[in-house]
């Protein structure tokens, strides 16, 4: 400790900040002067440790957790992290309904630490936040929290849209005599998981574009089902690391990579819950075509299935996928457009329904430019109706595009300068999604960034190597 207030007067403000945080460990308060350090990460911890019998502490911790500047306020739940005085809470607790994601995990973090039971509740409520990292932050959070939080977490595993959050808490926590309710929950899930093969098999034979939206929406909720269970079931084992592993492993691509995951998991997960599951990852024949399937699933407590459901059945009944440039295209028929640019076409429906909600629509009269070339290529096309006419230098006829087509699908990770013009050749609309947009879907979601990876992946080891 000695050692460390020696080096709170280093000219280098990451030394004074770790001989702070030794302090906040050896439980050794810091000299008050140091709350008026030039660095805020410094004068923030400083005034976390400081925070119970200092008033002046209060007053700079106060003001630092409620900066205008986001970074600020996420310096400041950090240094409540690491100082974890119970007397900081009510700020952490506060943290948590914070508008930007960053400052929400240093809060969860810094719940954790100060708040510890009282913040169990919160913390829980964080595992369905909108966004993938905070919900990942908050699951870390709870594993720090400890035996307290295991009871409100295996409850949280039956709430709508916390399972997977929750499974994520669990592997940090002891189940202390929660295993019948874990297992009740792999055992709905399952159910749940061979519910929708059995449907979706029943849907395998059409042709239709719709109709293959929904059955490939229902083997995206299927897979999730059944590796919820997966999760569940490892819980239940002595071998936890093995089945996560194995588990990480059924959704990669490569077939030999997936079998080796499946014949690990049937050696060590629970015989109940694993071997119904198994069938789900091996091809399966198809079970011809019901339509009272589609009636069914109108009714489906999944808004994206009853969507996909309610657009299946007018398909059928003869409706059509061509629109009037005086209509808006619905939202599921957007998602089948994007269905056929090869930049999504891997992606489930569920992961390209945010993409296709943000796309705008956009039409353009006969004779009008879309796009110039030379300026930042940051948007992609998807024609919905009439023709594009794709010019290179010289105004050199290269293509035309018609219904259906995509123009652009690399542009939307690349800004470098278009290669040619786009010019309607009639009345044209499009689906536009720009860079921005697309990219704020892929911090949000990061499983749709990893999956976006893999295709760029693929077709970049399809292209081969660059020629001249």
């Amino acid at each position: 400790a000695a050692v460390a207030v020696a080096r709170l007067s280093d000219t280098d403000a990451s030394v004074r900040l770790a001989a702070l945080g030794v302090l906040a460990r050896a439980g050794v308060d810091p000299p008050r002067q140091v709350l008026d350090d030039e660095e805020v990460s410094v004068r923030a911890l400083a005034a976390a440790i400081l925070f119970e019998h200092d008033e002046g502490a209060k007053s700079v911790l106060d003001a630092v957790v409620h900066s205008p500047n986001s970074s600020v306020r996420g310096v400041g739940y950090g240094a409540i992290a690491t100082a974890g005085a119970a007397e900081t809470r009510r700020l952490a607790l506060a943290g948590l309904d914070d508008l930007d994601t960053r400052v929400r995990c240093e809060a969860a973090h810094a719940v954790a630490a100060a708040a510890k039971e009282e913040g169990v509740k919160p913390l829980v409520a964080l595992l369905a936040d909108d966004d993938a990292v905070v919900r990942a932050a908050a699951a870390e959070a709870l594993g720090k929290v400890g035996e307290p939080a295991v009871e409100a977490v295996v409850e949280a595993l039956f709430a709508e849209g916390y399972a997977d959050s929750a499974l994520a808490a669990l592997q940090r926590l002891p189940l202390d005599g929660s295993d019948m309710r874990v297992r009740r929950f792999a055992t709905e899930s399952v159910a749940r998981a061979l519910e929708d093969a059995d449907l979706r098999s029943r849907l395998r034979a059409s042709k239709d574009a719709a109709v293959a939206l929904l059955h490939d929406s229902l083997r995206a909720r299927e897979e999730r089902h059944a590796l919820a269970a997966l999760h569940a079931a490892a819980l239940l084992g002595a071998r936890r690391t093995s089945v996560f592993a194995a588990v990480e492993n059924l959704v990669v691509s490569d077939p030999a990579q997936r079998a080796t995951a499946l014949e690990v998991i049937e050696t060590v997960g629970d015989p109940a819950i694993v071997r119904p599951l198994l069938a789900l990852w091996e091809p399966r024949a198809s079970d011809g075509f019901d339509a009272e399937v589609i009636d069914r699933l109108r009714h489906d407590p999944d808004t994206w299935i009853r969507q996909c459901a309610e657009f299946a059945k007018g398909a059928l009944e003869g409706g059509t996928m061509t629109h009037t440039l005086t209509t808006q295209v619905p939202l599921v028929e957007r998602v089948i457009f994007l269905r056929k640019v090869p930049l999504f076409e891997a992606l489930p429906p569920q992961e390209l329904e945010p993409i296709a909600a943000v796309a705008e629509e956009e039409d353009f009269s006969e004779g009008e430019l879309l796009a110039v070339r030379g300026e930042p290529g940051d948007t992609l096309y998807v024609i919905v109706d009439g023709q594009v006419q794709v010019l290179g230098a010289d105004e050199q006829e290269l293509a035309v595009r018609g219904p259906g087509d995509v123009i652009g699908e690399m542009a939307v990770i690349s800004s470098k300068p278009r290669a040619a013009s786009l010019v309607a050749m009639s009345d044209v609309r499009v689906l536009e999604l720009h860079k921005r947009a697309f990219e704020a879907i892929l911090r949000e979601r990061p499983e749709t960034a990893l999956a976006m990876m893999r295709i760029l992946c693929d077709l970049l080891a399809r292209a081969g190597p660059p020629t001249e």
